[in-house]
């Protein structure tokens, strides 16, 4: 099996296996005796790694009390501008959800003044319903930042949309679908520039590409650690200590558990995987994304050869059009504006009706490739996705859209294994529509 799928691309190593089954029903960690004081300790060493990854110290202290964080809030300048907390959560979508929903609580509490939110149009879902049930029940005002035809999100565009009640900027750094990596030091810049702190999603580009959270300016981020060869049910908040204090910030689920930041007893067997999933990343990400890059060149060559081949932007801007063709939607000019690993990609087609993703990843999985469809043409849940839609993509590409996902096995022989199904199976639509309409045409002489 060839798997080219987001989500089976990070498939767990034999060195987070076995951790995991060591550290399963060792104790909790919030408990003082010996192999819960184990627990902590290896916990602490992950938090310390996590901040050492991104460039930041760890300060693995539990939750002051309110008069403490208001003591310390009054000296805020004098807390180290390294300093972030790591506090664990059970994956990405909780971490942004935590972030967003207590930043919002804090200012009200504080201002007395409905606070607004700046995110953009194409964020990972949970930040698009959250933001979406928040705005309906009178929490907070919001701006979406639409995405250029590249995919990315522009630091003047959310300038522009910064407000005296603006409480949060929120940005993901590389988007999940068209893999474009946004500035996110430029949008730190104009946000901290109006004293409006920022957080980004980087799910999907921690241990890809390196991120540095100091000198990008990032004052909290999103991590999910089975995107990193951990086992699923494990994410982070890493959030800036000044933030912390300087905001006032509470518990989304307060109770005790996770430093006082979150309720419930940790999960160290989670916690030990992902540990040993992210050094295993970590220490490959070089090789690993310079061969992805590779791997991603050799692909759009494979598909330049056999078939009309241009970007979105491209295609946006001519008039001429091809029976069958495949879109990019990166800009292939600029690989490195987009993750090493994700390509997305359609097969147009102007003849009859449009193309099926859905039936081309059917018959790619029956030829042993596994691919994802953002929105499939043949789901429920028909139509394109709330990406595909912020960036004005046509029904004819957004229907044959496949998003190719490259994992650390990932070799030249599987991409062409890719290229010649995804090609075959488009010929094979288009030549059906031909053959159709050969029969009409005939009927109707």
């Amino acid at each position: 099996m060839i798997y080219l799928d987001n989500n089976a691309t990070t498939l767990m190593p034999e060195c987070a296996k076995q951790e995991m089954i060591k550290w399963t029903n060792h104790g909790n960690p919030s408990a003082t005796y010996p192999s819960a004081r184990e627990a902590k300790k290896m916990m602490d060493e992950f938090r310390d790694y996590i901040a050492k990854s991104l460039g930041v110290q760890s300060c693995c202290t539990d939750r002051p009390d309110a008069a403490d964080t208001a003591k310390r809030a009054q000296t805020i300048g004098e807390i180290a501008p390294n300093l972030y907390k790591v506090i664990f959560t059970s994956c990405g979508s909780e971490s942004n959800c935590f972030i967003i929903r207590c930043t919002i609580e804090a200012f009200t509490l504080r201002t007395h003044v409905i606070p607004h939110v700046i995110v953009s149009a194409i964020e990972h879902k949970s930040i698009i319903a959250l933001v979406e049930q928040l705005e309906r029940c009178g929490y907070c005002t919001v701006s979406r930042i639409l995405p250029k035809m590249s995919g990315h999100i522009l630091a003047e565009d959310v300038a522009r949309e910064i407000r005296p009640n603006t409480c949060l900027v929120s940005i993901q750094h590389a988007n999940n679908e068209t893999g474009a990596i946004n500035d996110i030091a430029a949008i730190a810049a104009v946000s901290h520039k109006m004293r409006v702190p920022f957080h980004s999603d980087i799910v999907q580009s921690y241990g890809k590409i390196p991120i540095n959270l100091v000198k990008s300016g990032i004052d909290t981020v999103s991590i999910s650690f089975h995107k990193v060869h951990g086992a699923p049910g494990l994410g982070a908040l890493v959030i800036k200590e000044q933030f912390l204090c300087g905001y006032h910030l509470e518990p989304l689920s307060p109770g005790g558990g996770e430093m006082q930041w979150r309720s419930g007893t940790q999960a160290p067997h989670n916690i030990a995987a992902a540990f040993a999933g992210t050094v295993f990343t970590f220490e490959r990400m070089e090789s690993t994304t310079r061969n992805h890059y590779t791997l991603k060149s050799e692909l759009v060559k494979m598909l330049h050869a056999r078939i009309p081949t241009r970007t979105f932007e491209e295609y946006m801007q001519s008039r001429k059009k091809y029976e069958l063709e495949c879109v990019i939607l990166q800009d292939t000019a600029r690989p490195r504006d987009y993750l090493p690993n994700t390509i997305l990609m359609s097969i147009a087609k102007h003849v009859g009706e449009t193309a099926c993703n859905s039936l081309i990843k059917q018959k790619l999985e029956d030829a042993g490739v596994i691919v994802s469809v953002s929105s499939a043409c043949l789901s429920s849940h028909k139509g394109a996705s709330h990406v595909l839609l912020a960036m004005n993509v046509p029904t004819i590409i957004s229907d044959g859209v496949i998003r190719v996902s490259m994992g650390t096995e990932t070799t030249i022989a599987d991409i062409r294994a890719f290229v010649n199904g995804f090609l075959a199976e488009g010929i094979r639509q288009l030549q059906i529509t031909k053959s159709g309409k050969a029969v009409r045409d005939e009927k109707n002489k």
